[in-house]
C-alpha cells in the first residue's frame, strides 16, 4: 500500500486552519444528521466528504486528497465490534488518521472493521485522480499585460486578477411539466448541479491599496484586506479584483465549494397563480369577442336585407306619390262635373242637353280616375308588402341587438376589465367604445319612450299599419269608383230615361257631391302627406347604406382588436405561465440535484453522506534563503493531533 506524502498545499497551512476546517466539517455533518428522518441512515451512520484540492496559481488542479469521516451510534460500536463499514470511491491510496488498522480495498469501495472506530468516529484520508465537477481559470495582469503568476513576485504595479468558474455537470435528461391547458410538456434546456462558492483572499495593506471590485466584498481588519466573492456559477460565472501592489507577493487563494440549490428571486408559485387567473380571464374576454362578432355578422346581414327593402320602400312611396297625384289632378275635373250636375239637375226638363254634356264630361273624367284609383291601390299593396319585409328586418335587428346588449352588459360587469384598465388603458379604452356602441344601437332601434324618439321598430309598425289601412280604403275606393264609373256610362246611355228619376238623381246627387268634396279633399291630403314621406325616404337607401358601412367598418375593428390585442395578448401570457412551469419545474430539478449530490466519490452508492471542496492556490511568494532545518523530538500523537499534523508538518 502506498503511504500518502502531504504535498505542499496541505504542510504550509497552518494548524490553526485545520482546526477550523473540522469544526466546519462538524457543523455540515450536524446540518446533514439533522434532517428529516426519512434522508437519516439506520442507525445513525454516514459520512462526510471534505475534498482537499491544490491548485496551482492559474487554477490547475496539482492534487486532490479527500478526508472522510466515518460515523456510527455509540451504541452500534458497542455492538458491532466483527461488523464492518463500506466506503465507496476509488483512491490511488488511502490513510487511517484514526488508528493503525488497514482497510481492505478494492477497485471501487474501501472497508473498515468496526474495531477501527474510535468513539464511534473513523478518519481517513485517501488521494484522488477523479475529475472536478467544476472547474476553475485564474489569470494575471500586470499593468494590462497577462503575467504569469510566478513573474510577479517583487513587482510593482497595477494587478488584475480575473477568475472564470465552470459548472462541469450538465444534465441530459429532459424537464417534465404540465403547460396552461393540462397538456403534459417535455423541455429539454441544460441543466447543472447547483454549487454555491465562496473564493477568500487576504492581502497586505502595506503592499496593496486602491482595491476595485463591482463582485467582491472587502472587509478590512488591521493591516490587512479580506476580500471575497459568493456565486453559484450556472453554467459559469467570471470576477475581477484589482488593485495597486508593490514587491507584491500574493497569499493562497482559498475556494470553497458546497451543492446547495439555487436560491429563488420570486416566489414562482404566487407569480404561477396571478398568471394563470390573468389567462383565465382573457380566456373569456375572447371568447366573448368571439360572440361578439357573431353577433355583429348577424347585424350587418339584416342591415344589408334592410338596405334592399328600403329602396324597394321609396320605390313603393314614389308610386304612390305619383298616383296620389294623378287622383289630386283628376278630381278637379269631377268636382266640377258632379258641381255641374248637381246645378244641372234643377234646371233638367228645360235643359237636358246640358245634363247630357256635363254627363258626358263626367264619364270622361271617371274613367281616368278610376285607372288613377287602382294604379294607388296597386301602389299601396307593393308598400305593404315592402314596409312588411322592412318590419320584419327591424325585428330580426331588434332581437339580435337585445342578445349583444346582454353580452356587453355582462362584459361590462366583468371584474377582469379593471384589471384591463390598469394594464392596457388604450385597450380597454377600446373595448368601452365597442360595448357603448352596443347600447347606443339599442335606443336607436328601441327608442328611448319619448314621442320624439319612438324608435326605428315602433315608427315603422305605425307606418305598415297605416299603409294597410289606406290600401284597404283605396281599394275598396277603386271598387265603388268603378261601380260609380259604369253608372255614369249607363247613365250616359240611358240619359233619355233621365226626367223619371230626377228628383230621386238629384238628392243623391246633392248626397255625392258632398261626399265627394270631403272625398277630394282627402285625395289633396292623401297627395301632401305621400310627398312628406317620399321626401322622408328618399334618401334612406343611402343612410342606411352608410349604416351597412359603418357596421362592417366596426366588425373590422372588432375583429383587430380580438386577433391583434386581446389574443396576442392572451397568447403572450399563456406562454409566461408556461415559461413560469417551466421554471418552477427546473427550480424542484436543481434543488433535486443539489440534495442528491452527496458524495464526491460516489454520489449513487454513498448515499447517507454529504460533501465541501475546500481549495486553494500556492500562492506567490518571496523566495527567501534556504535555511538548514532543526530535527524536531519525535512524540506520540493522538488522532487531532496527527489531524493538525497533516495540515502543519513540513515534509519529510
Amino acid at each position: 500500500m502506498n503511504i500518502i506524502k502531504t504535498d505542499k498545499f496541505l504542510l504550509k497551512t497552518r494548524a490553526a486552519a485545520a482546526v477550523l476546517i473540522l469544526v466546519f466539517v462538524f457543523i455540515s455533518t450536524a446540518a446533514f444528521t439533522s434532517g428529516d428522518a426519512d434522508e437519516q441512515p439506520p442507525g445513525n451512520e454516514g459520512k462526510n466528504e471534505t475534498v482537499y484540492v491544490s491548485l496551482d496559481n492559474n487554477g490547475e488542479v496539482n492534487k486532490i486528497e479527500v478526508v472522510n469521516w466515518l460515523y456510527i451510534s455509540r451504541e452500534a460500536s458497542r455492538k458491532a465490534l466483527e461488523g464492518q463499514f463500506t466506503d465507496y470511491g476509488k483512491y490511488r491510496s488511502v490513510k487511517n488518521l484514526t488508528g493503525d488498522e488497514e482497510p481492505q480495498i478494492e477497485d471501487e469501495s474501501v472497508t473498515w472493521p468496526m474495531t477501527a472506530f474510535e468513539a464511534a468516529n473513523l478518519f481517513y484520508t485517501g488521494i484522488a485522480d477523479k475529475e472536478l465537477p467544476f472547474e476553475i481559470e485564474i489569470k494575471y495582469y500586470l499593468d494590462g499585460k497577462e503575467t504569469d503568476p510566478e513573474d510577479l513576485a517583487e513587482k510593482s504595479g497595477d494587478l488584475k486578477i480575473h477568475f472564470r468558474l465552470e459548472n462541469k455537470t450538465a444534465q441530459e435528461e429532459p424537464i417534465n411539466y404540465s403547460g396552461y391547458y393540462n397538456e403534459e410538456v417535455s423541455k429539454k434546456e441544460d441543466y447543472y448541479v447547483p454549487f454555491a462558492v465562496q473564493i477568500s483572499l487576504e492581502f497586505d495593506l502595506e503592499k496593496f491599496s486602491d482595491f476595485k471590485s463591482e463582485q467582491a466584498t472587502i472587509v478590512i481588519i488591521g493591516k490587512t484586506a479580506n476580500i471575497s466573492f459568493s456565486t453559484i456559477p450556472y453554467p459559469d460565472e467570471e470576477f475581477e479584483l484589482e488593485m495597486y501592489g508593490e514587491n507584491i507577493e500574493i497569499n493562497p487563494i482559498n475556494i470553497i465549494i458546497l451543492p446547495r440549490e439555487i436560491p429563488a428571486l420570486t416566489d414562482l408559485e404566487e407569480s404561477e397563480e396571478g398568471l394563470k387567473e390573468l389567462a383565465d380571464g382573457l380566456e373569456e374576454m375572447d371568447g366573448g369577442a368571439f360572440d361578439l362578432l357573431e353577433g355583429m355578422d348577424k347585424v350587418i346581414d339584416g342591415v344589408g336585407e334592410f338596405k334592399q327593402d328600403s329602396q324597394e320602400l321609396t320605390e313603393a312611396i314614389s308610386q304612390i306619390n305619383h298616383g296620389a297625384y294623378t287622383l289630386d289632378s283628376e278630381s278637379s275635373g269631377i268636382t266640377e262635373g258632379m258641381d255641374g250636375i248637381k246645378n244641372g239637375l234643377g234646371e233638367l226638363n228645360s235643359q237636358s242637353g246640358q245634363i247630357s254634356s256635363a254627363i258626358s264630361q263626367i264619364n270622361s273624367g271617371a274613367s281616368g280616375l278610376s285607372g288613377g284609383l287602382q294604379q294607388s291601390a296597386a301602389g299601396m299593396a307593393d308598400l305593404e308588402n315592402a314596409s312588411a319585409g322592412i318590419l320584419g328586418g327591424l325585428q330580426l335587428l331588434q332581437s339580435t341587438n337585445n342578445g349583444l346588449c346582454l353580452a356587453a352588459q355582462s362584459a361590462l360587469s366583468n371584474p377582469n376589465l379593471a384589471t384591463l384598465q390598469a394594464t392596457d388603458l388604450q385597450l380597454y379604452t377600446e373595448i368601452m367604445t365597442v360595448l357603448n356602441g352596443v347600447l347606443g344601437e339599442k335606443v336607436i332601434i328601441n327608442g328611448d319612450g319619448t314621442a320624439s324618439n319612438p324608435g326605428l321598430v315602433n315608427g315603422m309598425s305605425g307606418l305598415n299599419s297605416g299603409i294597410g289601412n289606406m290600401k284597404n280604403g283605396l281599394e275598396t275606393l277603386a271598387d265603388n269608383f268603378l261601380a260609380f264609373s259604369q253608372g255614369i256610362n249607363e247613365l250616359n246611355s240611358e240619359i233619355d230615361k233621365l226626367p223619371d228619376g230626377i228628383n230621386q238623381l238629384y238628392e243623391g246627387q246633392k248626397k255625392l257631391y258632398s261626399g265627394w268634396r270631403e272625398y277630394a279633399d282627402g285625395i289633396s291630403e292623401l297627395y301632401d302627406g305621400t310627398q312628406e314621406l317620399y321626401d322622408g325616404t328618399k334618401n334612406m337607401p343611402g343612410d342606411i347604406g352608410e349604416l351597412y358601412e359603418g357596421l362592417a367598418d366596426f366588425r373590422e375593428g372588432m375583429a383587430e382588436l380580438k386577433n391583434e390585442g386581446i389574443t396576442e395578448i392572451k397568447e403572450e401570457v399563456i406562454k409566461n405561465y408556461d415559461d413560469i412551469k417551466f421554471g418552477i419545474a427546473l427550480t424542484d430539478k436543481t434543488k433535486q440535484l443539489a440534495e442528491n449530490y452527496r458524495s464526491f466519490m460516489n454520489s449513487q452508492k454513498n448515499i447517507y453522506s454529504s460533501v465541501q471542496f475546500v481549495m486553494q492556490t500556492e500562492g506567490v511568494k518571496i523566495k527567501e534563503a534556504e535555511t538548514e532545518p532543526l530535527e524536531e523530538e519525535k512524540v506520540e500523537s493522538n488522532f487531532w493531533q496527527k489531524l493538525i499534523n497533516l495540515f502543519s508538518k513540513k515534509e519529510e
